[in-house]
């Protein structure tokens, strides 16, 4: 059936769970051939795909990109006081996927782990290997992050990706805009990791296995009116 499976975390150890299912376009062992009956009778995609569901709570691994054959889903995901096992990667993949351009809303830069959160997410987006833009609005920096951020500019250039920050005194509100129809509210922007108390400790470089403070984010579909303003 195509079907990937990988070990998820369980509280005694872990269990094989649900990944993805790999479709007739992706290149891996051909379907057994049945007397009489074509694949595509055999097992339509359509049904293929509806077979399976991914499993709540559980995430890819979260510095790999796992590819995803069913479509992104609005959703609400409520992440409590401490819970792991959310990267930016299993977060935001499969919503910016395809994306030529990405805007990020996030009021602080100010400190040097704000900006090491933006690093990992343009890092995500270089990955994806879809956008030529990115746009960052905040609030105020500091001459710290300033200069951070002009790093990962000039960085984000070397890869063929045009970066361009843009400062609004009245912004609040948290989100990621995307050119092709998402839009992800961020309840605390990309800082929603706890701070590690070591930094030689796990969790520091895999931010699936790092604490997360409370917070919701909201995963909405654009309308063609709301996207057409947005752009």
């Amino acid at each position: 059936h195509r079907a990937i499976f990988g070990p998820g975390p369980k509280e005694d150890g872990y269990a094989f769970v649900f990944i993805g299912i790999l479709k007739d376009s992706d290149g891996w062992f051909p379907k057994p051939a049945i007397e009489g009956v074509s694949a595509e009778e055999s097992e339509p995609e359509s049904e293929a795909a509806e077979a399976y569901e991914p499993i709540a709570g559980v995430e890819p691994d979260s510095e790999t990109v796992v590819e995803q054959t069913f479509e992104p889903k609005e959703r609400r995901l409520e992440i409590a006081d401490g819970e792991k096992g959310h990267s930016f990667d299993s977060l935001f993949a499969v919503y910016l996927a395809g994306a030529k351009e990405i805007a990020l809303e996030d009021p602080y830069m100010v400190r040097p782990h704000q900006a090491a959160n933006l690093l990992r997410f343009c890092e995500l987006i270089v990955r994806l290997g879809s956008a030529t833009k990115i746009t960052l609005v905040t609030r105020e920096t500091s001459d710290d992050t300033y200069a951070r951020i002009e790093n990962i500019k000039r960085s984000l250039h070397a890869n063929g990706v045009e970066f361009t920050m843009n400062l609004c005194p009245s912004l609040h509100d948290r989100r990621i805009r995307t050119d092709h129809g998402w839009e992800i509210n961020l309840g605390r922007g990309l800082d929603m990791y706890k701070r590690p108390e070591d930094w030689a400790s796990i969790g520091v470089f895999d931010f699936a296995l790092r604490p997360c403070h409370q917070t919701t984010i909201i995963f909405h579909r654009l309308g063609a009116a709301a996207l057409a303003e947005a752009s």
